[in-house]
């Protein structure tokens, strides 16, 4: 495995679960990676809930940011490079190109996420990169919408799914059940 040209990006929640089955994914990654495999250089932790200022949103908002920042000072995850995605209350679901542009805007955009995402948007070259996590974090939307900020940057971008569900196709909001490569444009907004 080519470390310089593959990038490894766990999805989670900012909850004690999620965290817990990161820090496995982390340590399970380092073992089998010694001498220069691919590290886990970079989480995305989405659904944030951060600005909620009454009640029990607060407490949850509160309890959220307590379990990221202790998160991130402990092994094997205090390395990693974290990218926090609000919490999006658009009140409808997240789908097809438009919607994972605005979910990439969200994601991908400002200081902190592009210095944690440079090894994946600052290198021209043909890069791999395999976004994993626990169940029900939103790795196939934060895959798809990496892929949609990549190839509106000019990459040339194939995103494929293992999972047997066909998130991926309802995600991109194409038909995806004849196993072949389909083409998603990018509609001009």
């Amino acid at each position: 495995c080519d470390s310089e040209r593959t990038e490894f990006v766990a999805v989670a929640i900012p909850t004690e679960l999620a965290y817990a089955e990161t820090r496995r994914l982390a340590t399970k990654l380092a073992g089998a990676t010694q001498g220069g495999g691919v590290g886990l250089r970079t989480i995305v932790v989405n659904r944030c809930l951060d600005g909620f200022e009454v009640g029990a949103a607060r407490t949850l908002a509160e309890k959220h940011r307590a379990n990221v920042d202790l998160a991130f000072s402990r092994n094997p995850l205090a390395a990693a490079a974290k990218v926090e995605v609000p919490a999006l209350h658009t009140g409808s679901e997240l789908g097809g190109v438009f919607g994972l542009k605005y979910f990439g805007s969200r994601a991908f955009e400002g200081d902190a996420a592009a210095a944690a995402l440079d090894g994946i948007f600052g290198q021209r070259e043909a890069k791999l990169v395999v976004c994993g996590g626990k169940g029900g974090v939103g790795k196939t939307t934060v895959s798809s919408a990496l892929a949609v900020a990549l190839a509106d940057r000019g990459f040339d971008t194939l995103v494929i799914s293992t999972d047997p569900a066909h998130s991926l196709g309802d995600c991109l909001a194409v038909d995806l059940s004849g196993g072949a490569v389909v083409e998603v444009d990018s509609p001009s907004e």
